[in-house]
C-alpha cells in the first residue's frame, strides 16, 4: 500500500459523507451496507439519491445493474433528478454496468477478480482528483448455487472497503431471498435497509445488538459494585446490615424470579427448553414435555442426544455452540422412537446460544413449532392434485379409446365378416385352421377393445359362472407368444377348482397383464408360474374391507426376477407408473380395477434378487358353468327380403353387402344419411328391413330409421355401432322396437339380427 492510501485508510473513518438518505444520514468511508427491495421503485427511491449525493459530493460513481431495473432505465431516472449526469458521464465521473459485464465476465463469476476491479476502478477515480468511491451492485442474477460463493465474497468487501475511501451498497431482492438467505445478508453488512409500513428502516445486524446489550450489562454491573464499595467504605456496619437485607432482597427475589420463570414454562405454548453446553437438559416446559410425549420431570439432567440420538442434529448443536450464532430449521421430519405407529411428524426449530458477560455461551434455548398438520394439508393438496391430473389423464384415454373404437370395431367385423365367409366355403386342413385362428384372434381383439373402453368408462361388468383352470389353458398359445424365448411358464392347476363369477375377456386381460408384467420383471429370462387353488378365509383381515370371509379362487402369478422395495410396491398400481425408464401404461391399474369389479383382492409379495409373487383372490360361486364348447349356432337366412344397408365405411358396407346377398337377401347399399333418405323417398323403393349404422355424417341412424318408419310403419329396423357408449340412444331405440347389434359382429350374428322378430329388445 502506497503512503498515500495508508493516510487515506487512517482517516476514511472520520471524514463523514452524506449518503443522500435521510434514514441513515451521514456515513464515513469504508461503509458498507445493504438494501432489501420489493420491485423497482423500491431500487430507485434509494440508489437515484444516493449517487446524486455523490456526484454533487465530488465521488466517483458505479453503478452494476441487473433485473428489474436496466442500465439505460438506471441512467434516465438519475439523470431526471440529477440534471448534471450528462457531463458527468462525459468526463468519466460515474460509470454503469450491467452485471453479465461486471459480474459474469465470460460467464464466471470470480470474486477474486471482481474485488481487485473494484480496487482499481477506486485508485482511478482518486487518480481523477475525486473523493473517493461510491458504489452499487444489484444481485437478482445470483442463484442458489452461487449463493455461498457470494456471501464470502461480501465478507472480503466488507474487509476491502473498510481500508479505503469506498462506500457499497449491495441491494438483495426480498422475491429471491428466503429466510436463510436473508439471515446471510444481514450477517455480512453491519445494518440493512428495509421498508416497514411505506417506510425506509434500518435493520442491524444481531453483533452489533448483542454487543450493545453485553455493553448494558456490564455498565449495570460496574455501577452496581462501585454503589457497594462506596457504601462499605462509609459505613461497615450499614454496609453488614445493608448487605444482610440485599441477600434477603436478592432471595425473594430469585424465588420471585423462580417462580414467574416456572409459571412461564408451565404456562408458555411453544415448546422450549433450556439446554447446557453439553445439551443436557436444565428445564423444560411442559408445552415441550407435552410435544415430547414425556413428562416433564423425565428431562431433568438427561442428554439430548441421549433421548434423541441423530448425528446430524447433534454436529448443527455443536456449530451453533462454537460459532456463537443461532440456527433455525423448518420442516424438518421426527418419528417419536417410542410411538412408530404415529409415523412422521414435521416440526420447525431454533437453537438460540445465550452468552454471559465473557461472551461465553453460557446455556442454549432451544424452541420447538409443531407443523405436522399443516406439511400434512400440504401433502394431502398435493395428492389431490395428482388425483386430478390421473383423472384428467383417465378423461383423455377415454376420449382417445372412444375415437378409436368405432373404427377399429369396423375392421375387425370386416375380418370377421371374410372369416366367415371363408369357412363357409368349407375349406379343409392348414387353409381352415388359419381361418379359425383369425376368427379366435379378431374375437380377443373385439374383446380387448371392450376392456380398454370398460376401464377408461368405468361401465358395469356382465359377469358369469367361469371356470378358472379352463380360462388360463385357453390362453396358454397366447401367453406364450408374448413372452421372450429366455423365459419358461409352468402351471399347477387345482383339481377340482371352484366356478368363479367373472366377466370372461376382463379376466382374460388380468391374466395377461399379470404375465406381461412378468415378462418385463425378467429381461435376462426366468420362470413364470401360474397357478390356481381353492382358498377358504376364515376370518376378516384386519384394516381390509375387500378380505371378508368366505370361499375364494386364488389366481397366483409368480416370476424369477429382480423384485421389488416397498416404495415401489406403494406405486404399483398407480396409472402410468413404471420403473422401466419410460413413459407408463395402465396394466396393473387395469388389473386392480378388474379385481375390484370382481369383489375381490391382490396381495403382492416381493424379494429383491428373488422375484415377485401375485395372488388374486376371487369370490367363489355355486352357481353352474355353462356349456365351454362351441355350440354350432342357427341362423336365420333370408328369402329374398330386400335390405338397405347405410354404412360410412366402405370396405365394412361391402363385406356386409356381400354376406346378405350370399345368403338369400337382395340388398342396395348406400354410405350416408342423405343417400339413404333420397333413396328411400325413391318410386318403387321399398324395403323390407333398413340396417343402419348409428353414427352417420351428417345425422345419426336413429334418426334416418324414424323417418323410414314413419313413411314405412312395416320396415323392420337394425341398428349397428362400434361405439360402446350408445346408452343414451337405448331409450329411444327400446321405444321404437328397433333391434341393436354390437360391433364387431359376426355374420351369424348379423343374419340373426335381420331374423329376429321386429319386438325383440336391444341387445
Amino acid at each position: 500500500m502506497s503512503r498515500n492510501h495508508k493516510k487515506e485508510k487512517e482517516s476514511c473513518t472520520e471524514d463523514l459523507r452524506d449518503t443522500g438518505l435521510e434514514v441513515i444520514g451521514d456515513l464515513p468511508w469504508g461503509s458498507h451496507f445493504s438494501q432489501f427491495y420489493a420491485d423497482k421503485e423500491d431500487l430507485l427511491s434509494v440508489l437515484v439519491p444516493y449517487f446524486k449525493a455523490g456526484l454533487e459530493k465530488n465521488e466517483f460513481c458505479m453503478w452494476v445493474t441487473s433485473e428489474p431495473l436496466g442500465v439505460e432505465e438506471a441512467k434516465k431516472a438519475l439523470k431526471k433528478a440529477f440534471p448534471g449526469l450528462d457531463q458527468c458521464l462525459a468526463k468519466g465521473q460515474i460509470e454503469f454496468h450491467s452485471h453479465t459485464e461486471w459480474y459474469l465476465k465470460d460467464g464466471v463469476f470470480d470474486p477474486k477478480r471482481v474485488l481487485e476491479e473494484w480496487v482499481n476502478k477506486y485508485i482511478k477515480g482518486l487518480s481523477c482528483g475525486y473523493q473517493g468511491l461510491r458504489l452499487t451492485g444489484n444481485t437478482f442474477w445470483l442463484n442458489k448455487e452461487l449463493w455461498e460463493d457470494f456471501t464470502q465474497y461480501e465478507r472480503a468487501v466488507d474487509n476491502v472497503i473498510g481500508s479505503y475511501r469506498m462506500m457499497a451498497l449491495c441491494t438483495y431482492s426480498l422475491e429471491k431471498c428466503g429466510a436463510g438467505e436473508l439471515l446471510d445478508v444481514v450477517s455480512t453488512h453491519p445494518f440493512a435497509l428495509i421498508k416497514r409500513k411505506g417506510k425506509w428502516d434500518i435493520l442491524e445486524r444481531s453483533e452489533h445488538k448483542l454487543a450493545e446489550e453485553v455493553l448494558r450489562r456490564s455498565n449495570m454491573e460496574l455501577e452496581k459494585r462501585v454503589q457497594e464499595r462506596t457504601s462499605e467504605l462509609t459505613d461497615l456496619n450499614r454496609r453488614l446490615q445493608e448487605e444482610a437485607s440485599e441477600r434477603r432482597r436478592m432471595s425473594k427475589a430469585f424465588e420471585r424470579q423462580s417462580r414467574r420463570l416456572d409459571a412461564f414454562f408451565k404456562h408458555v405454548l411453544t415448546p422450549l427448553a433450556f439446554l447446557d453446553k453439553g445439551f443436557n437438559f436444565i428445564m423444560v416446559s411442559d408445552s415441550y414435555a407435552k410435544a415430547a410425549a414425556r413428562d416433564r420431570d423425565e428431562f431433568a439432567g438427561r442428554n439430548h442426544f441421549e433421548l434423541y440420538p441423530h448425528d446430524g442434529n447433534k454436529a448443527i448443536f455443536e456449530s451453533v455452540v462454537m460459532e456463537k450464532k443461532p440456527y433455525m430449521a423448518f420442516e424438518k421430519p421426527f418419528e417419536y422412537p417410542d410411538h412408530p405407529e404415529w409415523g412422521a411428524t414435521y416440526w420447525d426449530w431454533s437453537l438460540v446460544p445465550i452468552l454471559d458477560n465473557a461472551g461465553e455461551v453460557e446455556f442454549l434455548v432451544y424452541s420447538l413449532n409443531d407443523v405436522t398438520a399443516r406439511k400434512r394439508a400440504e401433502v394431502e393438496k398435493e395428492g389431490i392434485q395428482a388425483q386430478l391430473i390421473e383423472s384428467q389423464k383417465m378423461d383423455a384415454v377415454g376420449k382417445l379409446a372412444s375415437g378409436i373404437a368405432h373404427d377399429f370395431n369396423n375392421l375387425l367385423t370386416v375380418i370377421v365378416s371374410y372369416v366367415n365367409l371363408g369357412l363357409k366355403e368349407g375349406p379343409s386342413g392348414p387353409l381352415k385352421s388359419h381361418l379359425e385362428q383369425i376368427e379366435e384372434a379378431s374375437a380377443r381383439a373385439a374383446n380387448l377393445t371392450k376392456q380398454l373402453l370398460t376401464f377408461s368408462r368405468n361401465k358395469h361388468l356382465e359377469l358369469e359362472a367361469a371356470d378358472l383352470n379352463e380360462t388360463v389353458k385357453g390362453m396358454l398359445n397366447i401367453l406364450q407368444r408374448l413372452i421372450t424365448e429366455n423365459i419358461f411358464i409352468k402351471t399347477a392347476f387345482k383339481p377340482g377348482i371352484w366356478a368363479i363369477k367373472a366377466n370372461q375377456g376382463n379376466i382374460e386381460q388380468l391374466i395377461m397383464n399379470l404375465v406381461v408384467n412378468a415378462r418385463d420383471a425378467m429381461p435376462k429370462g426366468g420362470t413364470i408360474t401360474v397357478a390356481t387353488d381353492n382358498a377358504a378365509v376364515l376370518s376378516a383381515a384386519s384394516g381390509s374391507e375387500d378380505r371378508t370371509p368366505g370361499s375364494y379362487v386364488c389366481l397366483t402369478v409368480k416370476d424369477t426376477g429382480a423384485g421389488m422395495d416397498e416404495a415401489v410396491r406403494k406405486k404399483l398400481f398407480e396409472p402410468f407408473f413404471t420403473t422401466k425408464g419410460r413413459v407408463g401404461g395402465l396394466g396393473l391399474s387395469v388389473v386392480k380395477n378388474i379385481v375390484k369389479e370382481h369383489k375381490g383382492w391382490i396381495d403382492v409379495d416381493s424379494v429383491i434378487g428373488e422375484g415377485s409373487t401375485f395372488k388374486v383372490y376371487f369370490p367363489a360361486t355355486h352357481e353352474a358353468l355353462k356349456n365351454s364348447k362351441k355350440a354350432e349356432i342357427e341362423t336365420h337366412s333370408g328369402n329374398g327380403e330386400r335390405v338397405l344397408v347405410v354404412e360410412d365405411e366402405a370396405t365394412l358396407r361391402n363385406a356386409i353387402s356381400i354376406a346378405l346377398k350370399k345368403n338369400g337377401y337382395d340388398v342396395a347399399e348406400v354410405s350416408g344419411y342423405d343417400d339413404a333418405s333420397a333413396y328411400l323417398s325413391g318410386e318403387n323403393r321399398r324395403f323390407d328391413i333398413l340396417l343402419s349404422d348409428l353414427t352417420l355424417k351428417n345425422r345419426n341412424g336413429v334418426e334416418l330409421a324414424e323417418e323410414a318408419v314413419s313413411k314405412y310403419p312395416a320396415l323392420k329396423v337394425v341398428i349397428t355401432s362400434g361405439y360402446m357408449d350408445t346408452e343414451s340412444y337405448w331409450p329411444r331405440i327400446k321405444e321404437l322396437g328397433f333391434f341393436f347389434l354390437q360391433k364387431p359382429f359376426d355374420i351369424p350374428a348379423l343374419l340373426n339380427a335381420l331374423g329376429a322378430h321386429k319386438d325383440s329388445s336391444p341387445q
